[in-house]
This record gives C-alpha cells, sequence and structure tokens, in this order.
C-alpha cells in the first residue's frame, strides 16, 4: 500500500492521456539559435519517415538559401501555399485548410514562431499547428530558445536583441517529444562564417551582435535546462504508472520538512539558499500527524509556511500518522532527491517505543534521498526550568481534568458494584477498568490514554485488590495479573487512540478531496467565470464557516472591489487596505497572518507563473475559532487552483479580444478597399455629370437624356450600396426584429421583378410559379431585398440577351425557391465562401461591396431557412429552402 501510485497525480496522467487520444502528435526540433541544424535534422527525420511508407508533406519552410538544406527538401512534396493580398502585394502563407483537405501523415512546419500576414486565419503559426493537431495530424516543428515566452526577458538581457516574436511556454509542454539539434558556439561561429548560416552582409553583422561566443554559451545553457525540465515532467509521468514508485535522480529537488517549532524558519532558509545555489526546485512540507497543536503552535506552524511560501517553495501538507511515512511518501510523489531536517532532540522513551529518532528511521527506509542536517543549537540554550515552564505552558490541563474525572467516574462505578453490591469479584473489576481504558483511547489523546492506564491499574491495586487501601500486593497471582493488566490495558487504549487518530486523519483527507473535487467541478462546469466565481464563493463560505468573496484585476492592472455593494465588509476602508496590500505585495495579508494581523479578514492573493490576477477574501464567522492548519492550507490550495483558472480565462478574453481587434481592423481595410471603389465610381459621374449640366447651352436634347439616365443610375447604385451596409449592419446587431405575415411569392416576384425592369431590360425573365402556390410566412420586405439581391447578382454575372428563370415547389414540410442564370457559373470550392461579407470571385471584374449574398444568406438564416448554390448544366443556380408553415384558414366568401 505504501507504493501506490498517488491518486491525484494517476488521474492527471489519465485525464492527459485522454485529452491527446484524437490528436496528433507535435514533435519540436530545438535550438539555441539559427544555423544550428534544426531544419536539417527535421528533413532528415522526414526522410526516414517516408522510407517507412509514411505521407509526409511540407507545409511551411524557411530554407535561407542553404544549399544542403534545399538539396534535402527537394523531394518532398508541398502542400500549395495560401497567397493573401496585403498592402498592393501578395504574400505567401501556409495553407492550414488545405493542409486538413490534404490529411497527410505528417506535416513538416519551420519556425513555430511565425506571425503571419494579416488576413491569414490566425495570426501566429503556432495557432496554425494548433489546428492542425486537433484534426489528428502530426506535425514536425522547429523553434529557437528566444521565441519561448518565459525566456524572452532572460534572451534580450544577455543578446541586447529585442525578441519580437514570440510562443507560449505551453506549447513546449504540449509537445510529445523534443529533439534538441545542439551543436558548441565554436561550431556554430565556424558555420556562420562559412556563410552557412545567414549569407553576404548578414552573417558579418550577426557576429558582431547575436553570435558571440558567451552570448551563445549562455543561451546553450538555457536551451538544455529548458530541455531537461521538459524530460523531467515527462519522467514524472511517466512514473506515475510505476507501482514501485521509484525516486529518480534526474534533477535536484529538495524538501524540508516543516513543524511547529522555531528552529523550521531556520530550516527553511537554508532550504532557500541551497535550492538558489543548486537552481533547483524545492518543497516545504507538513505532515499532519494528528496532534494536537496549541494556540501558539499552531500560529508558528502558519508562520512557517507561509515564509516557505514567499520564499518560492511549493507548499504541502498531508495526513499520515507515522511522521516518518508521509515524508517518504512526499519524497516519492516528488522525485525528491535531498530532504533537510534539523537535528532531533534526545527523547528516550519516544524514540524507543517508535524505533528510533527521524533520522534512524529514514535511513532505515529503501530510498536513494540524500539527507541534510541542520544543527538545532536552540535545543543547548534552553535551561531544565525553561524546558519545564515550556512543557507546562503547552500542557493540555483540560484534558487532564476531563481524565481524572473519567478515572473517578469509573472508579465510583466500580466501588458500587465491588463494595457496596458486592456483584462482582475484585479480579472482574479489573475487567471493567480494563474496558474504560479502551473507551479513554477514543477521546483522549495517545499521552493521555496511557496515562489512564497507568492511573487505573493502581487505582484497581489500592482500593481493590487485597489487601485494601495499600500498594502492596500478597498474591503473586495477583501481581501478574495487575502487570498484565497494565500492559494489555495501555496496549489496548494506545491502538484504540491510534485508529481513531488514523480515521480523524483519514476523514480530512477525504474532505480535502471532497472539497478540492467540487472546486474543479464547478470550474468546469460553469456556464460563465462569474457564475464560477460566485458559485465557488458559497461552497468556501459553507466549507469554511465564513464570509467569502472573490474580486480580480481590471485591464489597467486595478484591483476592482468586491462585488455586493460599497457596503460589502470587505470594501470598507480598513480591510480593502489590506487587500491592496496582499494584491501589491503577491502575498497573504490580514488575519492569521504576520502582515497586518489585526485585520479581522484574510486576503489571499490568486496566483498563476508569480502574476496575482485576483484577490480571494475570507472572514470567519466566529474570530475565537479560526482556521486550523489543515483547513487554511486547504484554502490556499483551492485560491492556487483559482488563480490558474482565472489566468487562463483572461488570457482567453484577451486573446479573443486581440482576435476582434485585428478581426475589426482587417474588416475595416476590407470594407474600405471594397466599398471606396463602389462610391468613388457614382460620385465620380455624378460630379462629372453635375459640371456638364452647368453648361446645358452646348448640349442637346439627347445628350441632356443620356446625362440625367447617367445620373439617375449613379445615384442608385450609390443608394444600393448605402443600403446594403445599413443592411448588414441591422442584421448583424441583432436589432432587426421580423414582421412575418402571409405572402403571395408570385407577387413578391412580379413586383420586384418590375422594380427592376430597368437593370433587367437586357434579359428575358421566365417566372415559373404556379398560381395556386401556397402563401408563404416570411417578412415580405425582407423577403423582397432577397430576390432584389439575387436578380441583381444574376444580372451582373450574366451576359445580355441571356435568361434568368425563377421558379418554385413545394413539398409536404418546406418549399423551395430557385434563381438561375446562365453565366460562368461557381466553382464548387468557391460556392461557401460567396456567402461571407466583401468576398468576391478571384479574377472578378465586376463591381460591387460583396455584401448582397451576404445579406440574403443572414435574412434566410433569420427565417430558419437555408439558401445553397446547387449543380446546373449551365451558369448558377440558388436555391432557397424555408419550412412549410399550416396555411391559414381564410373566411370564406358572401353569398
Amino acid at each position: 500500500m505504501e507504493n501506490r501510485p498517488d491518486p491525484d497525480a494517476l488521474m492527471r496522467a489519465i485525464r492527459r492521456t485522454a485529452n491527446k487520444k484524437n490528436e496528433g502528435r507535435l514533435k519540436i526540433f530545438f535550438g539555441m539559435a539559427a544555423g544550428v541544424g534544426k531544419t536539417f535534422a527535421m528533413l532528415s527525420e522526414a526522410h526516414s519517415k517516408i522510407k517507412q511508407g509514411l505521407n509526409v508533406q511540407i507545409g511551411a519552410l524557411e530554407t535561407h538559401g542553404r544549399s544542403e538544406t534545399m538539396a534535402l527538401a527537394k523531394d518532398i512534396p508541398w502542400i500549395p501555399q495560401a497567397k493573401i493580398e496585403y498592402r498592393g502585394s501578395v504574400m505567401e502563407e501556409m495553407d492550414t485548410d488545405a493542409i486538413i483537405r490534404a490529411r497527410p501523415d505528417i506535416i513538416l512546419v519551420d519556425e513555430l514562431a511565425h506571425t503571419n500576414v494579416p488576413g491569414s486565419k490566425h495570426p501566429k503559426r503556432w495557432q496554425d499547428v494548433f489546428d492542425l493537431l486537433s484534426n489528428g495530424i502530426d506535425v514536425y516543428s522547429t523553434v529557437n530558445v528566444q521565441h519561448i515566452e518565459s525566456r524572452k526577458d532572460d534572451v534580450e538581457a544577455i543578446t541586447g536583441v529585442t525578441i519580437r516574436e514570440t510562443i507560449p511556454d505551453s506549447i513546449i509542454e504540449r509537445a510529445d517529444s523534443i529533439e534538441v539539434a545542439d551543436i558548441s558556439p565554436q561550431d556554430l561561429l565556424l558555420r556562420l562564417r562559412e556563410g552557412k548560416v545567414y549569407l553576404g552582409d548578414k552573417a558579418a553583422k550577426a557576429e558582431q551582435h547575436f553570435f558571440k561566443e558567451d552570448k551563445l554559451t549562455a543561451l546553450r545553457e538555457i536551451l538544455l535546462r529548458l530541455s531537461a525540465d521538459k524530460v523531467d515532467k515527462e519522467l514524472e509521468s511517466l512514473i506515475v504508472h510505476d507501482p514501485k514508485d521509484a525516486v529518480w535522480k534526474t534533477q535536484d529537488k529538495l524538501l524540508v520538512a516543516v513543524g511547529h517549532g522555531l528552529f523550521s524558519e531556520k530550516l527553511i532558509r537554508a532550504t532557500k539558499q541551497i535550492a538558489r545555489r543548486l537552481k533547483a526546485p524545492w518543497f516545504a512540507v507538513y505532515v499532519d500527524t494528528g496532534e494536537n497543536l496549541s494556540t501558539e503552535e499552531q500560529q508558528i506552524l502558519t508562520q512557517n509556511l507561509d515564509l516557505a511560501r514567499e520564499l518560492g517553495a511549493q507548499v504541502h501538507t498531508t495526513s499520515e500518522a507515522d511522521l516518518v511515512r508521509g515524508i517518504d511518501r512526499i519524497c516519492r510523489q516528488y522525485h525528491i532527491t535531498q530532504l533537510i531536517i534539523g537535528r532531533p532532540g534526545k527523547h528516550f522513551w519516544k524514540d524507543f517505543i517508535k524505533g528510533g529518532n527521524i533520522i534512524e528511521r529514514l535511513n532505515q527506509l529503501e530510498s536513494s534521498v540524500s539527507l541534510h542536517i541542520v544543527r538545532n543549537n536552540t535545543l543547548s540554550q534552553l535551561t531544565l526550568a525553561q524546558r519545564f515552564i515550556k512543557a507546562v505552558r503547552n500542557f493540555n490541563f483540560p484534558e487532564l481534568f476531563w481524565a481524572f474525572s473519567w478515572i473517578v467516574a469509573i472508579g465510583l462505578i466500580n466501588s458500587f458494584l465491588y463494595h457496596n453490591l458486592h456483584l462482582l469479584p475484585y479480579r472482574s473489576v479489573g475487567m471493567l477498568f480494563l474496558l474504560g481504558v479502551s473507551v479513554a483511547g477514543i477521546f483522549f489523546s495517545l499521552r493521555m490514554t496511557i496515562f489512564i492506564a497507568i492511573v487505573m491499574s493502581q487505582v484497581w491495586n489500592f482500593f481493590f485488590i487485597p489487601p485494601l487501601f495499600a500498594f502492596h500486593i500478597e498474591s503473586t497471582d495477583d501481581i501478574a495479573l495487575c502487570l498484565s493488566f497494565l500492559g494489555v490495558a495501555s496496549i489496548t487504549g494506545a491502538l484504540t487512540s491510534i485508529i481513531k487518530r488514523n480515521q480523524s486523519l483519514l476523514r480530512k483527507q477525504e474532505e480535502k478531496t471532497s472539497t478540492l473535487y467540487q472546486i474543479s467541478k464547478m470550474i468546469v462546469e460553469a456556464e460563465s467565470r462569474e457564475a464560477c466565481l460566485t458559485a465557488i464563493s458559497y461552497s468556501l463560505a459553507e466549507i469554511f464557516r465564513g464570509k467569502v468573496a472573490i474580486t480580480l484585476k481590471d485591464k489597467h492592472q486595478i484591483l476592482e472591489f468586491f462585488k455586493r455593494g460599497d457596503e460589502w465588509q470587505f470594501n470598507r476602508p480598513k480591510d480593502w487596505a489590506v487587500a491592496q496590500v496582499a494584491f501589491e505585495t503577491g502575498k497573504a495579508a490580514g488575519f492569521g497572518t504576520t502582515t497586518l494581523p489585526l485585520t479581522e479578514s484574510l486576503f489571499i492573493p490568486l496566483t498563476a507563473k508569480g502574476e496575482v490576477v485576483g484577490i480571494l477574501g475570507y472572514r470567519p464567522d466566529n474570530l475565537n475559532a479560526p482556521l486550523n492548519i489543515s483547513e487554511r492550507e486547504m484554502l490556499f490550495t483551492v485560491s492556487s487552483q483559482l488563480g490558474l483558472y482565472l489566468q487562463r480565462e483572461l488570457f482567453q478574453e484577451s486573446f479573443l479580444e486581440t482576435e476582434q481587434l485585428k478581426k475589426a481592423e482587417r474588416l475595416h481595410q476590407t470594407l474600405l478597399n471594397s466599398v471606396s471603389h463602389e462610391i468613388k465610381t457614382p460620385l465620380t459621374a455624378i460630379a462629372g455629370i453635375v459640371d456638364a449640366l452647368y453648361d446645358q447651352q452646348k448640349m442637346d436634347e439627347e445628350t441632356k437624356g443620356q446625362m440625367q439616365q447617367s445620373l439617375k443610375e449613379s445615384v442608385q447604385r450609390l443608394k444600393m450600396v448605402v443600403e446594403n451596409l445599413l443592411d448588414m449592419s441591422r442584421l448583424e446587431s441583432g436589432i432587426l426584429d421580423l414582421k412575418r405575415d402571409w405572402n403571395d411569392i408570385l407577387d413578391l416576384t412580379q413586383t420586384v421583378v418590375a422594380r427592376l425592369s430597368p437593370q433587367l431590360q437586357s434579359f428575358r425573365i421566365n417566372v415559373d410559379i404556379p398560381a395556386n402556390f401556397p402563401l408563404i410566412y416570411v417578412d415580405g420586405r425582407l423577403f423582397e431585398q432577397v430576390l432584389t439581391n439575387l436578380l441583381l447578382n444574376a444580372a451582373q454575372y450574366t451576359p445580355a440577351g441571356s435568361s434568368i428563370h425563377l421558379s418554385a415547389k413545394s413539398a409536404k414540410k418546406e418549399w423551395q425557391f430557385q434563381i438561375a442564370d446562365e453565366g460562368p457559373g461557381i466553382p464548387k470550392d468557391q460556392r461557401d465562401l460567396v456567402f461571407e461579407k466583401f468576398y468576391r470571385l478571384p479574377n472578378s471584374k465586376m463591381g460591387g461591396t460583396g455584401l448582397g449574398l451576404s445579406i440574403v444568406k443572414s435574412i434566410i438564416e433569420l427565417h430558419h431557412g437555408k439558401i445553397q448554390i446547387i449543380d446546373s448544366k449551365l451558369g448558377a443556380t440558388f436555391q432557397i429552402t424555408l419550412p412549410m408553415t399550416e396555411q391559414p384558414s381564410l373566411p370564406k366568401e358572401s353569398v
């Protein structure tokens, strides 16, 4: 049972495996700088996979003019690049949708940190890669260490070069494997001078700035450390499944055992110094053995754990009756390599019972963890009198009082049964005393239970065993019986007390697990962030018997007031000032801490990766009954989980806002490009006609009539552009309400055809709609707009003199309306795109804003219908499908 896998870690591993089950695998070729051979290694691996029969293709590749790279890439097929127009130039980017349609086994994507041209599907190439992975495609990619977000500042400080393109650290964590392309700085400088990294003057400039041997050496160290961290995390996930649960010394990890003594503070600081020298992560653990701590001891323990947390330790609390087993379990769970503990004092009887002091027992374990023992100078500084005073101060006198009360109660019962009623012999009285000791083990501590066993044995001896009222025993049998009673009573009472303590520890662990499960469930199931925080606040308030509120920082990095109004107690000036301190320092402040402890509220920063994203405020209902150490650490654990959740939510919000801004910017640019021509053309015509009309003397009537007609057409064209923009705006804003009524489709069609007769006079319009066609329940004005846009679209792309055919047919549950023309038609891969805003067919010479069909689609979808382009022998055929509504009952004509 001791070597079983940790359930929480095992669950995390299972969850990771489930999440990746249907996704592609990501392999990253990692390097310290350009020119180390990342792309070469990726292409070499690709050739190896091709020989194995896998379909490997190139999605994006930067050869930088290197002949060896170009030679390797020559025989690998490419996915055609997407062409994007940007600022008058046509740029090429990786076509993610084309790769998904092609579905190769492995796609090669060079330069993972690349920023895409505006107008691409995603702003960053790594986002394209995530799309490919989610579609089950394996990806090989390359990246340099300077592009990792968390290492950006370090690299800039080392090289003096500003890094503009980065990728989140989560991508490295997401990678299924990493291959380090590593060469020495000297070899890389040699390659640079040989022109194998950069060509021409760029190589000389690089050698003067970025490519210095000392800088490259530092970058190489960062690369290897980052790679080691990645491998270490992968190893942890693998060891979770190992029933032996061994500690593998792949990386130094330090653990300090923290207690309620003043010396723990020195231990924590010593561990921090060792961790800093080794540049290793460190942990602090408190093992709750079920021992009852005094108020002073709880305060000292709280201060010690807060100090460890403040100095950067990962703080853990665990419940275990045996201190050594608890420490050993944490060492195995987190793969600790070095344990720091204080030199224990001399406790003869305690060490004798437990089988040695803590150092001796740790040495007896089958573990490879190294022990660091720190001398405890405070042990020799206390005099005998000071130790006595300390023991008296920490002694539990109320428990002693109840222990004597229990002894007296059992003694009186036995005295009544033996001396007054004469129901029991004196030897049977001993059985009742034994029962009393066993019951005492349920309610008293281990020490007090043994004390009760000793006192009860002497009470039995003095008052019941002959000779009475003397400690002397005449019979040898009675001596053996009394000694046996003492041994059995002590063992029975001690076992009962231990069982009770273990049950208490299991109950605490169960409560902690249940609380964390509830919080995780709320986070997963919450419909919104506000709903999640509200539910968690109420749940924590109930669990921890107090009031809980959560507030976050705003966009300007300023802490917002707690919700629930200005009178909400956490917003009172005194409490709010403490919350601000916790937010600014990133440390817990207020009640139960060393920072502004006189405040009645505790404020815990919600932190993730060193960034404070909010504050959790807690005020106990009963200030005289504060949280115990286990509850307090559970509250800190929940706060840590909340911090990670909130940082992810805020990052997602920021990302969406950025995407919306970029989308709005692209839309703005597209709108200007599309509409400016459509507005400028009629305006220019109008201005020219107006100028000509001023000089009417030189103009005959025919010319004047032509100009007036041109003026009317230009005004109509301008009006249509503006109306399309307004209609699109109303549709997208959601303020457009449908005003449905029963309409005759034939009447609507004939009305629109008549209205557009000037634009349609060059075409043959064929209307094939039965006179008895069922009435349709639509917004008549909007449906006329649909017909208008479709007819104008057909007229724009259909040669003069050709036919435009309009037809309708009905079925039981739906009816269909079709408009077919005899134009060039629309390619199948463009049929969905023509309904997008501002989209126009490539190489189209026709004008227009690209809004007409988008408006048609929006109106049809408002009516719960659909529009599509279906196959036809000639031209394009647009088909509208709408649900058929039960026909209204018309009143009978009066005779």
